[in-house]
């Protein structure tokens, strides 16, 4: 594309020199956009492997978990001779674990909200 700005800057208008600034200021906001987005992609394409191994950590640690309170409700049916009682204390173990955690949760974002949401 060829030039249609004079040679000699001093032959040039104020409105074509103000309408070379503002033609410069636009190239530069989309070069930094670009700059930008091509360093996220960057970022993220490094953190991907990582992510995706956390990832399946955490749905083996469920899956272990899950296994880990069956376990917990047998032992425990075996030790009460009655497997459904196992299975309901386990259960009622981990719906206490739950309500503490969701109160904790409700008076912390109580707190925060109190605050009006100053950092």
């Amino acid at each position: 594309m060829a030039s249609t700005h004079p040679a000699n800057p001093a032959d040039e208008s104020i409105g074509g020199l103000f309408h070379r600034l503002v033609d410069d200021g636009r190239t530069f906001v989309r070069s930094e956009i670009d700059v930008q987005k091509q360093t996220a992609l960057l970022r993220v394409n490094r953190l991907k492997p990582g992510l995706i191994e956390v990832a399946a950590g955490g749905v083996i640690a469920l899956i272990g978990s899950v296994l880990l309170l069956i376990a917990l409700a047998i032992g425990l049916g075996d030790l009460l001779d009655s497997r459904f009682l196992g299975f309901l204390l386990t259960a009622a173990l981990l719906l206490a674990v739950a309500i503490a955690l969701l109160l904790i949760g409700k008076k912390n974002i109580a707190k925060a909200t109190a605050q009006g949401g100053n950092v």
